[in-house]
């Protein structure tokens, strides 16, 4: 369910969003709202595959709905891959259908994300909705393309970055190990991302940026054969819809 509500259904959107936006004569400017959550998972369960014993039919494992056929850590990993998605399919979109693309990181906001009995909690240490929780949104929305820079997925540049409210994540200190293959494989990788987003939530008041410019995970721009695939896969999914 939370593959289809927060991507599939997005994606839908969007390709049937881009006839309209390519005729369009000033223009225009997709923006999607991800998460820094995405740095949990390598986009290894966003590739379609054929399962020896599924129908036949490939697709992503994060698609998956047969519990046989899951990963072990598919409902704790289920919004971290949707966001990952989401940004491959952000840079996919604007290289082929050369309308330009950004990518918003709202940080912890005060809505029902962690569920409705945690929304008080929530409403009470996260951003504001009508605050600094938009502001990332607001940015990718209306600053030029000047100012977006490598945030900003075009035809000739597929982005690396994402528009972001907080440094707390640029204080983290060595991403570069425990987003390593070695981490990802022992499954460290999602306990250590796990345990950053508490960080995050308790740290970004005091690393507030009014327009901030981060890089997102290497597997988000690294992985070009994985991203054409799973764009292919969901346009094919969403075809009788189109």
């Amino acid at each position: 369910l939370a593959f289809i509500v927060n991507y599939l259904s997005h994606f839908l959107l969007v390709e049937k969003l881009l006839p309209h936006l390519q005729a369009s004569p000033s223009g225009g400017r997709i923006v999607h709202i991800t998460s820094t959550y995405h740095y949990k998972v390598d986009g290894s369960e966003l590739i379609p595959r054929t399962l020896s014993t599924s129908d036949g039919k490939a697709m992503p494992m994060a698609y998956q709905s047969d519990p046989a056929l899951m990963s072990s850590k598919h409902v704790e990993r289920a919004y971290a891959n949707t966001k990952l998605a989401q940004i491959w399919h952000s840079r996919s979109m604007s290289i082929r259908g050369g309308v330009p693309s950004v990518c918003a990181c709202p940080t912890w906001a005060g809505t029902g994300i962690a569920g409705e009995e945690k929304r008080e909690f929530m409403e009470r240490f996260a951003f504001p909705v009508a605050g600094a929780g938009i502001a990332s949104a607001l940015n990718a929305m209306f600053r030029s393309d000047e100012e977006l820079g490598d945030a900003l997925s075009t035809t000739e540049n597929g982005g690396q970055s994402i528009v972001a409210n907080s440094r707390t994540v640029e204080y983290l200190p060595l991403k570069n190990v425990w987003m390593s293959d070695w981490v990802t494989k022992l499954g460290w990788r999602d306990g250590i991302v796990d345990f950053a987003g508490l960080i995050l939530l308790y740290g970004q008041w005091f690393t507030f940026g009014e327009f901030l410019i981060q890089r997102s995970s290497p597997e988000s721009y690294n992985n070009k054969s994985g991203r054409d695939a799973l764009y292919e896969w969901s346009l094919k999914e969403v075809e009788p819809w189109l």
